[in-house]
C-alpha cells in the first residue's frame, strides 16, 4: 500500500522540503538543453538505484490500460516497489491491461534486442474508455477480435522476464509503480500466484525512469530548470534528450512495445551518465587527496 513519504525515516518537514511534487511537465520551447551534459554527481540514493546491482541485461516493460481514474495524490507517496507514485491502490485495482509490451536487451544501446514483443489482451469484464482509446489508439472492437486471453499473455511475459532475470537482468519501466502494480494485480486475477510473487521480487529490485530525484539530477546536467515543483518528464521528452535519433519510437508513443524500448534506452543513458559522473568524482577526489598529502609532506618553510 502506498504510504506518505513523511512516514519514512525522514521527518515530515524534511519530506515536504525535499519531495518533488509531480506535475504534467513538458520541455517548453525556451528550455534549451546543453549539447553535452555536465558530469554532475547524482545524489547517493539516485546513484545507488541506477548503478546497483550490476547487470548486463535490461528488461523494460510497458502497459496500456482500458481506463484510468483521476489522479488525486501527487509526489508524497512511495509505492510498494520503492519509487514515488501518484497512483493509489484503488487506481491500480481499477486499471486493466489492454496491451502489454516488453523488451530484453544488453547494455549496448545500439545492439539488437533479444526479445521484443507486444501482446493485445482480449477484454473480459471491462470496456476500453474513449479517453484511453484516444491515447493508445486501441478500440474495443480490435481488442475483442485480435486480443489474446490475459493468462496466456501473462505466462509468455513472465517466461521471458524470468529467463532474463535468471541471467541477472535489471527490470525498468517509466512509471514503474503503475506498470508493475497493474501487472501484479492481473497475475493475481488469473490466479498465477507463483508468477506474481516472482514478479514482485523482481520489481522490488527494478528502476523507475520517472523517479523525480533522477529527473532533477538529469535536468541539472543538461542545464535545464530544476524546479522541484515540476521535476517529471515524459518518456518522449526523455528520449528527445537522451536518444534523439529514435524518432521512430517517439512517433509511436503510447504503444506498449515502443514505450518499453524508450524506457530501456532512457535507463541505459541515465546509467552511463551516472557511471561517468561518479567515476569523475572519484578521480577528482583522489587527485585532491594526493595534492593534500604532497603538501603535508613539505617542510613548513616550503609551504
Amino acid at each position: 500500500m502506498p504510504f506518505k513519504f513523511g512516514n519514512c525515516a525522514q521527518s515530515k518537514k524534511r519530506a515536504k522540503e525535499e519531495t518533488p511534487r509531480s506535475s504534467k511537465i513538458r520541455m517548453i520551447n525556451e528550455e534549451k538543453p546543453l549539447s553535452e551534459p555536465l558530469l554532475k554527481t547524482p545524489k547517493k540514493t539516485v546513484a545507488d538505484k541506477l548503478l546497483a546491482p550490476p547487470a548486463e541485461v535490461v528488461v523494460a516493460i510497458d502497459v496500456e490500460t482500458h481506463d484510468w481514474q483521476p489522479e488525486k495524490h501527487f509526489g508524497d507517496y512511495v509505492g510498494e516497489f520503492g519509487f514515488f507514485t501518484t497512483r493509489t491502490d484503488g487506481q491500480l485495482d481499477y486499471a486493466r491491461i489492454v496491451s502489454l509490451g516488453w523488451v530484453v536487451g544488453s547494455f549496448d544501446a545500439d545492439g539488437e534486442l533479444e526479445v521484443s514483443k507486444e501482446r493485445l489482451v482480449k477484454p473480459e469484464g471491462f470496456e476500453i474508455s474513449a479517453k484511453a482509446e484516444a491515447v493508445h489508439k486501441i478500440p474495443q472492437s480490435k481488442a475483442e477480435s485480435e486480443g489474446l486471453p490475459l493468462a496466456e499473455v501473462l505466462v509468455e511475459f513472465a517466461r521471458d522476464l524470468f529467463e532474463a532475470y535468471d541471467r541477472g537482468a535489471r527490470l525498468v519501466a517509466h512509471q514503474l509503480e503503475f506498470d508493475a502494480g497493474v501487472v501484479k494485480r492481473e497475475l493475481a486475477r488469473c490466479e498465477l500466484f507463483d508468477l506474481r510473487d516472482r514478479f514482485v521480487a523482481m520489481a522490488k529490485k527494478a528502476f523507475c525512469t520517472m523517479d523525480p530525484f533522477t529527473c532533477l539530477w538529469l535536468r541539472s546536467c543538461y542545464g535545464l530548470p530544476s524546479s522541484s515543483s515540476k521535476p517529471l518528464m515524459s518518456a518522449v521528452n526523455y528520449t528527445k534528450l537522451l536518444a534523439p535519433t529514435r524518432k521512430d519510437l517517439m512517433a509511436r508513443a503510447h504503444e506498449a512495445n515502443p514505450d518499453a524500448q524508450m524506457s530501456r534506452l532512457i535507463f541505459l543513458a541515465l546509467h552511463d551518465l551516472a557511471r561517468k559522473a561518479v567515476t569523475k568524482a572519484s578521480s577528482d577526489l583522489r587527485v585532491e587527496e594526493s595534492a593534500a598529502c604532497s603538501a603535508a609532506e613539505l617542510p613548513d618553510e616550503e609551504q
